[in-house]
């Protein structure tokens, strides 16, 4: 008897990229429109999984079957059709199931009784792993294998995030010209769009939203590795997102190389673009809010994508253009819940008024 495995369509969706590795034993190359690349492929060799006691699992791909080693002992072989019998129904009962990515656990039956075949444990990697799926490819430039870990976004639920909202992902402001007889009146407002009424009344009552520092100093230390400014320039987007409907990178990028506030640079929407990217690959690829990062991309081999309709495709470092690309043209600042990330109220701190304002990366 196999024992039940509970995962939302996020942690299903990484088991099922798994499963259609081992199935497929390559994937395509993805250009910056998400689109499969005629003829180019990501060719897997090996999938390295941790079992319960951390040992490692090996599935050898170089053949025709599935090897399955532990501890480079071996253990089973299965046959590629114990998989291909049963992955369109386990993507049908994804797209089925309850919720979105992050949330509304349910069970597969039939992903259950192949995870006992595969001696997985588990649908997804465990949290101490960077990366959620690590392979040993082979490069078809050099025919050099290597060992890389990949990043699994799906695209089967609502729209995943890139970089996740926290309490550490507030930035702080300092209103300036603004009296103090309006801070009730302005926290009063509830409406559908508050964060964005709010702030269009603290500018219309004379105020200014002053950047003074993030609420973590370990997040604003990771910005500040990517750009000194990079601060600074989130926290000036994040003012424009917060009353304007337009959050995607690319009118950020724009706002940003009109700004007076940064014409001193002399900066091109260009500039800005490639400075936005490079925040949005390192979230990617690495570097999260609350942990100090050491500037590593730890999912360093690439990032998968499963797409709505059950394809997959996979963006790799040797074409990083293309992900960059991907991620500038699909991504979208988002107002995330203010009574859970407590933003978005003026408040007194020293005989100040202050305003906390929220950065999630959502993908369009």
């Amino acid at each position: 008897m196999t024992t039940q495995i509970l995962g939302n369509k996020g942690d299903w969706s990484e088991f099922y990229a798994f499963l259609k590795i081992l199935e497929l034993k390559k994937l395509p190359s993805a250009n910056e429109k998400l689109e499969a690349e005629e003829n180019k492929f990501i060719h897997f060799r090996k999938i390295h999984r941790l079992d319960q006691h951390d040992n490692e699992i090996i599935y050898d791909l170089s053949g025709d079957e599935i090897q399955i080693h532990e501890n480079h002992n071996d253990i089973t072989i299965i046959k590629n059709e114990e998989i291909t019998s049963k992955i369109q129904t386990i993507f049908k009962k994804i797209i089925d199931g309850p919720g979105s990515e992050r949330k509304g656990s349910f069970c597969i039956e039939e992903a259950e009784l192949l995870a006992s075949l595969l001696l997985c444990h588990s649908i997804k990697a465990p949290s101490s792993q960077k990366s959620d799926i690590v392979a040993t490819i082979l490069d078809q430039v050099t025919h050099i294998e290597e060992r890389s870990g990949f990043s699994v976004k799906s695209m089967t639920g609502s729209a995943s995030t890139l970089l996740n909202a926290g309490e550490t992902t507030n930035f702080e402001y300092l209103i300036k010209g603004l009296n103090k007889e309006h801070i009730q009146k302005i926290n009063s407002i509830d409406s559908r769009s508050k964060i964005q009424d709010r702030v269009k009344e603290i500018i219309k009552q004379g105020g200014e939203l002053v950047f003074c520092k993030l609420q973590n100093n370990i997040f604003e230390k990771n910005l500040r590795k990517i750009d000194t400014m990079m601060p600074e320039f989130i926290a000036e987007t994040l003012v424009y997102s917060s009353h304007n409907k337009d959050r995607s990178l690319i009118k950020l990028a724009t706002f940003l190389s009109e700004h007076n506030k940064f014409s001193k640079f002399d900066f091109t929407k260009d500039d800005y673009k490639f400075k936005l990217q490079q925040l949005l690959i390192a979230s990617a690829l690495g570097m999260v809010p609350a942990t100090s990062w050491d500037g590593m991309m730890k999912a360093h081999g690439g990032y998968i994508v499963v797409k709505s309709e059950g394809d997959i495709v996979c963006y790799h470092a040797f074409n990083r253009d293309l992900f960059l690309e991907y991620l500038f043209n699909n991504t979208r600042f988002e107002a995330a819940s203010t009574k859970r990330y407590k933003y978005g109220e003026l408040y007194e701190e020293h005989n100040q008024i202050k305003l906390k304002l929220n950065l999630q990366i959502r993908f369009k």
